[in-house]
This record gives structure tokens, C-alpha cells and sequence, in this order.
């Protein structure tokens, strides 16, 4: 019962209904998990799909001598005599209903039909005019029927049979009656053939039978009824082969003829002598023959199909027990069922998924049945479950896979009762030929309490997702449990004390919607997101006795109820109940025209459906037990059917099929039966009696309470119910077959159509999106874009130029053109550059850097006009214009008035040494250096800037010149000119060293400088700051600045004056001062000892200091000639055309220009 009734989807269908599927997740899959296998009493598989269906004949006689094929081994086809009208039909099944037409009505035709399907599934039939007892032939060419005459030679046409070859010419075997001979006529493509195949002294050709092999032969049984023999003549290409294939006794009626994939015989026949039904095969030339049925009379109106493992399949008669029965091989032993209660004129044939499909003339209902193999019309899932009140619950997912809850008494592990959830398992099924249940248990309850009805008045739904919801009775209260896909979950509704009956829904985001009773009232429970939410429908203290009750949502989630409203249990109507969002609208008595409101009971049992328009649609009971069914129309009233008179019906469910048409199952209570009833748009059809025409393969003296029903995605009906007798939860559906659905008419099935809506196309191959008649581009490859026929650009040339659209720069010219990107455009030079893009467009160019399609001789890729170097491959270009090409020029922007060498460098920017400076600076090119002073890039150890060659102190990278060659470097020599001083201690520009060798003895030890023969220019103090300049005696302080040290002042000129030698005083600087007492130099006036000393050292030693004065002089000259020479040789180094600076400095010592301009080295002096 589903309030959301799937529309028309794409057909996808289970085992039981559609084999095709190959895979099917199931909603658990624990270690809980058990599974069982759907079998008959005897063990066999129960291998059949539906109840008998009667397809024609409900006020006529018809359906005999009919004749079955199946279209691409799905699709039934049946050609059939209608014996009151004097008839041919023919009749397909199209998935939805069975098309039937009168295909020839001249005169009382269509005896002896026999029908086959050529390559298009267009049907041919062999029959007899029966009042004129001549042989036609009918066909349909896609379009129209035809029929012809074949043979009117007599009486001729009895016992017809038709085969067709690969190329679908017809070939037809009859009996011609008045020759008593067995006659044979095939088409060419052109005209048809007639010939005489035996006869003469034997009447023979009663009850033939053709086949053809792959060859095209044809092979054709038929009885001798002189001899009483079975029969078979074959052509082998060249000529007829005449057999006797048994004749022991009186043997060879009924006889049905196929053939195996090695194109050997297979043939069923009566033996009229035993009545039994026999069997034979050719195998290596050899005819094998055994009994196959020998219980009663059995084996008339046989008919055999030989599968694709090439084991016989023979539908028959049995005569004693008036039934028509199947008999095939497993593993080589004979298996049979019973398929009716009666039929003749039976016709049997093997689908590809090796399944039997019958078609038989019913004797009592005088009409035509169809019954195919494709799954169980009832089978057991269950045996262990208990027939407490309404203890299943049954639902179809979106795959069309039945899901079943149920109350188990005998649930594994459980010391009591329990529920239990099964479902089919597609795939076992498949694996195993048989139906595999996966059965899990949901909850038990324990402790032998026999009184707790646990899991009575259950209730299943499925949501979205195809997980189920539960509610059922726990005790007295009512359990709600979920499985999620992992676990399953469970809650007991607080308010639900006294309740029994549920029933539940899911709502739109998977939320579940429960009803049941409580106290007798009405509740109505949801679980809102976060909670559950209650509400009591209408007024408290009514009683409300709810034998049956159900929920329904609309699209838009609003909750719809049916339930019986009664004052006591033998009084009562139908109710109906929805929410407004605001409150509950209540109608107490749901009458109409059809269902007035009558004093007897109603609406004990009902199940509500709501349509798109949310319109309730109820099923129920009415006026003592007639079944009848209730609907709201648009105006808000109810119109209401009776569907059958009293058959106290109970246990009643709705479901609405796609169009939304109810479909109604429910329990006769009056005949212990499951009644189907449906609405075809404009009548109710109605099948009371399942168990009748279903005890041939289920028995059973009491089926079909607490069924549930639900409508497959084919609106064929699956019902679920209960055999009270052994307690067996049963499965049973009505569909014909899987996948038989046409909705385009093509002759496809849904199934296997792409293109399902489309009568023109069925396959695509290349999965593009085109059907193969209309893809003029097959093999496309995957996921590629295509156009309407089918082709992607890569399959495409527009142009017709070789080159496809997919690459081609010019989809609507043609042409040759391969480069540049540009594929497929004119290239009129045919160089493979297109002429737009060539720019030498009529030369035959192969320059592809400067220009697209110009010459270029060495094939760099510069065209020759533009390329420096034409000849040479591997240059193009020389930027800096040296003759050296940019590719091999290591040195670019070379000045061009410079020589370069072969790497295209100048002096200026080689660098031999490879030690950073230039060839044209670098004084060493063969030797790296760093020296940056005196010259550049030649070696310099101590890293000071002068190279080794120049420099006084190699290893000091303080020092490198020693103008004075006095051993001291000039950055450290206070005197760089002057040989004989290097120390300024006091820094009053005269030097430590001494050259008098008087000073030896007088000077006091503690003095910096040393002695040093010559040495000039000696401060007599060098430890005190001074300026005298005078007498010899310099570098001593001097006050008033005269030149004269004051440590001579104290003395007085005259003394001074008296010592013409010049002579030094002695280290003692004392003078006498007037008084004639010694006079320091510290001021104080000395004694006049001293002075007098002084004085007389003077006047002693003045030739002596004299003579040393004059040397001093000399040497001096001599070496400051020698000291000018030297800086005028450094400054001869100096630019000629340098512009004076104020100040120049030369080892440390500077030199101030003469004049303003400096012409030359000679403008320079010293300065100190």
C-alpha cells in the first residue's frame, strides 16, 4: 500500500518479476542475516511468473489450436481460431495489455494455425479455411496484414505448421486429406513451391511438424496411420531422407518437432497404445527414445521447445487428471508441473533466459490462456511466522523488489516471539536459479510470555532510500523501529497504552507518520525533526472500534485516514479523517450514489490511497461483506462502487498503479479465498478464485488473509498473504512477464530499448545519445559531443578535404594546409602553410620563425631575407654587428669598431685569466690576480691592491711602498722621504733619530729614536711638542716662537753667538741665569755651576759641531734631491691631461699645485 504511487519509470524488474536485474543492494546485510530458498513440496524450483491468465474469449469459444512464438525471446505472439466467429486472430503482448486483431474473417478460417516470427518480428501464419478446406497463408508486413490461398488442390491445409528461414521465406508442412498424403510448400523470394513429400499406399501427414536447421533444411515429423508410425523426412540439399523413427505399436500422434543447437531433432509424441507421453532424439545418427509420462492418459496436444542448453521442454495433456502439464530435463532427469486445470491445443516456447512461456485453449472456460515462466505465482517466504491479527506488512521498493515484516513466532535465538524483515535477493536468485530470501531478525521478545502479542498489527513503509520503517504492538503499547543501512533502532511510543493496530508512513524528508488506538481513540503520531509529536483524532470519549484502520500521505505530507467509527461492534461506517493544519476534518459516513448509507455493517476493514490531486481513494467493506470502493471526486463529494456481492470480505488493501487506478486485493471469508479486483478505466475486472487457479502449483484449503497489495513499476500486482493452515507467509504476483513492456511499439521491450519512447530506434552501440538507425557515425568515442546523427566532430569532414572537423581550421573550405595550427585551408603553394597566414604565398617556403612559408636556405626556421647569416643553420642574427652570430656570440653588444675574436669578444670584454678584469685592463692576462693598484689583475698576496712585482711588504697588506728604502713602509713611515727618520713621537714633524754622536752620552736613555749616522732633520726633544728651528737645536719648545728653543734662550744671544760651531748644548739644558746661579730648563732660576758648565761645553765643542752642521747640510741636499726625483716619478705616472686637485696625496704625503693648472709633473711640490 503505497500512498506515492511511482508514475512511469523506466522498467526495472526483480526476479520474481524481472530477471534482467542483476544486482540489488539490500537495506542490511549482517551476520544475522539468513537465507532460504522459495521451493515446492517436492523440491522442485517453482519456475512460474502468474496465474493463467485468459487473454481472449470471455463470451466467445476461442483459442484453440493456438500457436506461440516469442519476439527477440521475450515478447509473446499467439495465432489462435476463434471457433464462434470463424475467426484468425492474433494477439501480442505490448508490456501493457494484449493488442488483438482479426487477421482474416472471410468465411470460418484460422483452423490449424501455426505461427512464427521472421528477423523483424513480423508474424507469419499457416492456416485453413475451413469452408472452402484450403491452406492460407497470412503475414504482416510491418504495416498491414495480407493473406493468400496457397493450395485449394482438394481438401488440403489440415495440420499446418510454419517455419521461416534465416533470409524470411516461410515453409509450411500440411496434410493434404484427400490424397491422404503429407504435402509441403515454401517461398523463394519470389514464388512459392508446392510439392507432395509422402503418401501413395500410406495415409500419412496428420499431426506434422517442421523446423529448419541453420542451413535452412527443413526437417518434418508427422504420423503414418497405416502403420501406426512416427515419422520424419529431412532434405539434406540434395534430396529428401525418408525415417521410421518408432513403431513399435501404435505410436506417432500429437508428435512436436525442434531442433538443438547441432541442428539434431528433438521429437515429443503419443504413444496411443500405452497413452503414454514419449520422447525421442537423433544423436550421432542414432534415434534415442524413452518414456517421459506414463501416469494416466498423458501425452496429446504436446508441443516441444528445445532451450539453449539443448534440453527438451514439453508442455501435454493429462487426460486422467484433467491438467495440462510441463515436463523438461534436470541433469538428466525428467521434472514436471502441472501450469492449468485444463487445456488443449497447447504451444510451448523457451525464452533466452531459458524460461517456458505457454499458450493452450482452456476447455472450461472455452478461451485463450497465456502462462509464462518468469517467477513464482505464490511461493513461501516464511514458514515460521503466526497468524495473529495482521502479523505482515508488505512493500515494493523503487527497484520493484518486494520487502516483507512480519510477526515470527519462531524467530533463531529467541525464547519467544519476534519480528522479522525479508527481502528477495536478486543476485542469489539469479546464481541460483531459485528464490533466495535474506531474512533478519528486527527485535524479539522473551521469558515464554505467550499473552504479549509482540509484533501484532504490524505495519512496513519504505523511505527514499529504500530503508524500512516498522510500527507493531508491543504488549499494549506500539514499537516503532528503523533500520538506518547499518543497525536497527527501536522506541516505545509512550502514549500508546491499549493499542493493537498501526500503520505507518514516511513523509517527504523521510520522517515516519503513525496511526493506531489507544483506549479507543484515534492518535496520530509524527516525529518532527527533533520529537514526536501526538494528536487525538476527534473529540475524546467516542468509542472507536478499529478493526481496520490506515494512513496515507498526500504529495504535500498532509496525513489522510480511513477507519471504522462505531458505536458498538455490530454497528459502524466507514470513516475518513484529514488534517487541515489546523485542526482534523471528520466525516463520520462516507456515502455516495453507488454506496448509500444502509443500516448494515460498513467499513470494518479499508485502506486509503490519495492521488496527485489529494483526493482520497478507499478501499473497504460494504453492507455485510461486499467488497467496494470509495472515492472523492472534485467537487469534494464521494462517488462509491460495489465491486462484488457478499463475500464477507476482510482483510481488504488498496494500491493505485501509474495511472492511478486502484487495485484491490482481500480475503473472501466465505470461500477461504484472496480475491483481485481491478479497475480498467472503465470496468472493474475481477479474479475470485487464486487459490483455484493456483492449487496446481500451491495447495492450499485456506489463502489469502491479511493480504497486502502493491503495484510494480509495469502496474502488475504483488500480493503478500497468509496460508492459515500451515502458518506460511505467502508471495504471489500477477505480472506476465519481465520486461515486456513496449511503450514506442517498436517490438523492443522497455527493457532492453534504449530508446523506449521512440519507435524508431532501440540500440544505441556507441552510447552517444543517437540510435544506431539514425547515427551515421557509429563508434563514437565515449563522452564525446555529437549532432543529431550521431557524429562528434572528430567523425566529421564538412569539406570533404581529409582533415576532421574536429582539427580543421576551415570547416567549409577544403584544403591541404598542415601548419602553423591552421589544419584543412587552402594552401595554393602546397608549402603546408594555409594562404592567409603564408607570407610568401606563391613560393613553396619552409621559414617558420620571421615569416610563415619564405625561403629559408640553411632551414633555421629565419627566412632568407631576414636571415644575417643564410648559409649557416645554427645563426640568424648578429646584433651587436661583429660578424659573429648571436647564438655563437659569448660577448654581445660589442662595440662595432672594435676587433673581436671568434666568440665575437674585444679585449674589453675578454678575460683570459678568467680573474674579472678585462683583457684591455688586465697587466697579467695569462695569470689571474687581484691587484688593482699599481696595475690590474696581476698577482697580489696580502690582497692590498699593489701587486706583488710592486710591492715592498708582499706578505703586509698594510704596506707596499718604502720611498725613503728606509725598511719602514710609507703608510707607517712619518717620514717617507726621509731615509734616516720613520718616528715622530711627538708629532712636531721632527724624527726620534739622532745623527750627532755627541748627543750619545748627553741624551738621556729613556728618549725614543736611535742613533743613526747622518740622520737628519733630529728633534733634540722628542718627547716634547715643539717649533725652535735654530742653532741646531730642533724641535724643542719654543714660547715666543722666534726659532730659538728656550732651553738656549736662558744662555742669551751672545753665548749663543759665542759658539760659532754651532755645537748642541748638552742633554742637560741648563743655563746661568744674571745672578750667575744654574738656571733649568723647567723655569727656575740653576745655580751659575751649571751655567757656566754649559756655557763652557759650548765654546769647547763649537769646531766639532760645526763641522757636523756643514755634513748635516750636505747630506740633506742630497736627499731631498734624491726624494724629488722619486715623487716626480710618481707623478710622472699621472695622466698628462689631469686637472689639479687642491690637495694630492702620494703615499700617504700630500702635494698642493704650484698654480691654478697643472701642465705638467713639474707644477707639483711637497707639502708637510
Amino acid at each position: 500500500m503505497r500512498a506515492l504511487v511511482r508514475g512511469n519509470i523506466f522498467p526495472l524488474f526483480i526476479v520474481v518479476m524481472l530477471l534482467f536485474s542483476t544486482t540489488h543492494l539490500r537495506p542490511f546485510d549482517n551476520d544475522d542475516v539468513r537465507s532460504s530458498s522459495a521451493r515446492d513440496a517436492d523440491g522442485i524450483p517453482n519456475i512460474f511468473g502468474n496465474m493463467p491468465k485468459n487473454i481472449d474469449g470471455t463470451f466467445y469459444d476461442v483459442g484453440k489450436h493456438s500457436s506461440l512464438d516469442l519476439q527477440y525471446g521475450l515478447i509473446p505472439h499467439i495465432a489462435y481460431y476463434d471457433l464462434s466467429n470463424g475467426d484468425l486472430k492474433y494477439t501480442v503482448y505490448d508490456g501493457w495489455d494484449w493488442n488483438t486483431t482479426v487477421v482474416d474473417s472471410d468465411d470460418d478460417v484460422g483452423a490449424f494455425s501455426s505461427l512464427v516470427l521472421d528477423s523483424e518480428g513480423n508474424p507469419h501464419i499457416a492456416y485453413q479455411n475451413v469452408s472452402s478446406l484450403n491452406l492460407k497463408y497470412a503475414y504482416f508486413n510491418g504495416s498491414n496484414w495480407a493473406n493468400i490461398t496457397l493450395d485449394e488442390a482438394g481438401e488440403v491445409g489440415s495440420y499446418a505448421s510454419i517455419a521461416i528461414s534465416s533470409n524470411d521465406n516461410p515453409h509450411i508442412a500440411y496434410r493434404d486429406e484427400t490424397n491422404e498424403n503429407l504435402k509441403y510448400a515454401f517461398y523463394n523470394g519470389t514464388d512459392w513451391t508446392t510439392m507432395t513429400l509422402d503418401g501413395g499406399a500410406y495415409n500419412v501427414g496428420e499431426y506434422a511438424s517442421i523446423a529448419l536447421d541453420t542451413a535452412n533444411r527443413p526437417h518434418i515429423t508427422y504420423y503414418n496411420q497405416t502403420a501406426a508410425d512416427l515419422m520424419y523426412m529431412f532434405f539434406d540439399g540434395s534430396s529428401w531422407i525418408k525415417e521410421i523413427v518408432y513403431e513399435t505399436n501404435s505410436v506417432g500422434k500429437h508428435t512436436s518437432i525442434d531442433l538443438d543447437g547441432d541442428g539434431d531433432p528433438h521429437i515429443a509424441f503419443f504413444n496411443q497404445t500405452s497413452n503414454d507421453l514419449m520422447y525421442t532424439h537423433k544423436s550421432e545418427g542414432v534415434w534415442i527414445t524413452e518414456t517421459v509420462d506414463n501416469t494416466g492418459l498423458v501425452g496429446e496436444y504436446t508441443s516441444i521447445s528445445i532451450g539453449e542448453d539443448d534440453e527438451p521442454h514439453i508442455s501435454y495433456n493429462d487426460n486422467t487428471n484433467s491438467l495440462v502439464k510441463y515436463a523438461t530435463k534436470d541433469n538428466g532427469t525428467w521434472i514436471f508441473k502441472e501450469i492449468d486445470e485444463d487445456g488443449d491445443y497447447n504451444s510451448i516456447v523457451i525464452d533466452r533466459y531459458n524460461r517456458p512461456h505457454f499458450s493452450y485453449y482452456s476447455t472450461s472456460d472455452k478461451n485463450l490462456r497465456y502462462l509464462s515462466g518468469s517467477g513464482p505465482a505464490a511461493v513461501v517466504v516464511d514458514s515460521t511466522m503466526t497468524q495473529y491479527r495482521g502479523g505482515h506488512s508488505m512493500q515494493l521498493d523503487s527497484n520493484d523488489v518486494p520487502h516483507f515484516a512480519y510477526e515470527n513466532v519462531n524467530v533463531p535465538g529467541s525464547v519467544n516471539k519476534g519480528v522479522s524483515y525479508s527481502t528477495l535477493n536478486v543476485t542469489a536468485t539469479l546464481e541460483t536459479g531459485v528464490r533466495v530470501w535474506d531474512t533478519q531478525t528486527v527485535a524479539t521478545i522473551g521469558g515464554g510470555d505467550a499473552s504479549n502479542a509482540f509484533g501484532e498489527g504490524i505495519s512496513l513503509t519504505l523511505d527514499s532510500n529504500d530503508l524500512p520503517h516498522l510500527s507493531y504492538r508491543n504488549n499494549s503499547k506500539i514499537q516503532y523501529s528503523h533500520f538506518d543501512g547499518n543497525n536497527w533502532s527501536h522506541e516505545i511510543l509512550s502514549d500508546s497504552q491499549g493499542s493493537s493496530i498501526s500503520s505507518i508512513k514516511t513523509d517527504s524528508t523521510d520522517n515516519p507518520h503513525i496511526i493506531y488506538r489507544m483506549n479507543n481513540v484515534l492518535k496520530y503520531v509524527f516525529w518532527n525533526g527533533t520529537g514526536w509529536t501526538t494528536m487525538s483524532v476527534g473529540p475524546q470519549g467516542n468509542t472507536w472500534h478499529a478493526l481496520d484502520m490506515d494512513l496515507a500521505l498526500s504529495d504535500s505530507d498532509t496525513p489522510h485516514i480511513c477507519y471504522w467509527k462505531s458505536a458498538s461492534s455490530n454497528m459502524g461506517k466507514i470513516a475518513y479523517a484529514y488534517y487541515s493544519g489546523t485542526d482534523w476534518v471528520i466525516n463520520n459516513n462516507v456515502i455516495s450514489d453507488g454506496l448509500p448509507s444502509l443500516s448494515a455493517v460498513s467499513g470494518r476493514y479499508c485502506d486509503i490511497e490519495v492521488d496527485h490531486l489529494g483526493k482520497p481513494h478507499i478501499a473497504h467493506d460494504y453492507h455485510n461483506g461486499k467488497l467496494a470502493f470509495s472515492k472523492m471526486n472534485s467537487t469534494g463529494d464521494w462517488n462509491g462502487w460495489v465491486i462484488t456481492e457478499n463475500r464477507d470480505v476482510k482483510h481488504i488493501s488498496l494500491a493505485l498503479d501509474s495511472l492511478e487506478l486502484p487495485h484491490i486485493s482481500a480475503y473472501s471469508g466465505m470461500q477461504n479465498d484472496m480475491i483481485y479486483s481491478w479497475y480498467d478505466g472503465e470496468n472493474w475486472r475481477l479474479r475470485e478464485s487464486g487459490l483455484y487457479h493456483t492449487n496446481h502449483i500451491y495447495s492450499s484449503s485456506d489463502w489469502g488473509p491479511y493480504g497486502e497489495i502493491d503495484v510494480d513499476s509495469n502496474d502488475s500486482a504483488h500480493i503478500a498473504f497468509i496460508d492459515w493452515g500451515p502458518d506460511n507467509l505467502i508471495y504471489y504476483t500477477d505480472n506476465f512477464d519481465i520486461g515486456l513492456r513496449d511503450s514506442d511499439g517498436d517490438g523492443t521491450p522497455d527493457a532492453d530499448d534504449i530508446f523506449p519512447t521512440n519507435p524508431f530506434e532501440d540500440g544505441d552501440s556507441d552510447g552517444d545519445g543517437v540510435g544506431d538507425n539514425t547515427d551515421s557515425c557509429p563508434g563514437t568515442e565515449a563522452l564525446a559531443a555529437v549532432n543529431a546523427n550521431g557524429c562528434s566532430l572528430s567523425q566529421l569532414d564538412t569539406d570533404l578535404d581529409g582533415v576532421t572537423d574536429d582539427v580543421d581550421s576551415c570547416l567549409s573550405v577544403s584544403g591541404t594546409s598542415t601548419l602553423g595550427g591552421t589544419l584543412g585551408c587552402p594552401d595554393s603553394d602546397g608549402d603546408g602553410w594555409a594562404d592567409d597566414v603564408d607570407d610568401c604565398p606563391g613560393i613553396i617556403g619552409n621559414s617558420t620563425i620571421d615569416r610563415s612559408g619564405c625561403l629559408d636556405a640553411d632551414g633555421d626556421g629565419v627566412s632568407d631575407d631576414n636571415d644575417t647569416f643564410p648559409n649557416d643553420g645554427n645563426e640568424s642574427e648578429d646584433a651587436d654587428s661583429d660578424s659573429v652570430g648571436d647564438n655563437s656570440d659569448i660577448c654581445p653588444g660589442t662595440n662595432i669598431s672594435l676587433f673581436v675574436d671568434a666568440s665575437g669578444c674585444a679585449p674589453d670584454q675578454r678575460d683570459t685569466d678568467s680573474d674579472g678584469i678585462s683583457d684591455l685592463d688586465d697587466s697579467c692576462l695569462a695569470i689571474p690576480g687581484n691587484s688593482t693598484m699599481d696595475k690590474e689583475g696581476c698577482p697580489d698576496i696580502d690582497g692590498d691592491g699593489m701587486s706583488d712585482d710592486n710591492d715592498a711588504f708582499m706578505e703586509n697588506p698594510g704596506e707596499w711602498n718604502d720611498t725613503d728604502d728606509d725598511g719602514v713602509g710609507d703608510n707607517g713611515d712619518d717620514f717617507p722621504i726621509v731615509h734616516s727618520q720613520w718616528q715622530d713621537s711627538d708629532g712636531d714633524g721632527y724624527g726620534d733619530n739622532w745623527g750627532n754622536g755627541s748627543w750619545n752620552e748627553s741624551r738621556s736613555s729613556g728618549l725614543p729614536g736611535e742613533f743613526l749616522l747622518g740622520a737628519i732633520q733630529s728633534d733634540y726633544c722628542p718627547d716634547q711638542f715643539g717649533n725652535s728651528s735654530t742653532d741646531g737645536i730642533f724641535g724643542c719648545p719654543d714660547e715666543d716662537g722666534d726659532g730659538v728653543a728656550d732651553l738656549l734662550e736662558s744662555a742669551g744671544e751672545q753665548q749663543v753667538q759665542d759658539n760659532p760651531d754651532n755645537s748642541s748644548l748638552t742633554n742637560d739644558d741648563t743655563s746661568t741665569d744674571s745672578s750667575g746661579d744654574t738656571d733649568t730648563d723647567d723655569g727656575s732660576e740653576d745655580t751659575d755651576e751649571t751655567s757656566g758648565e754649559l756655557k763652557k761645553l759650548l765654546i769647547d765643542n763649537f769646531d766639532i759641531l760645526n763641522f757636523a752642521l756643514g755634513i748635516f747640510v750636505a747630506l740633506f741636499v742630497v736627499v731631498v734631491t734624491a726624494l724629488t726625483f722619486r715623487t716626480k716619478s710618481e707623478l710622472d705616472k699621472l695622466p698628462e691631461d689631469i686637472y689639479k686637485e687642491s690637495v694630492l696625496e702620494i703615499n700617504g704625503k700630500k702635494y698642493v699645485p704650484l698654480d691654478s693648472m697643472i701642465e705638467d709633473n713639474d707644477d707639483w711640490e711637497y707639502d708637510d
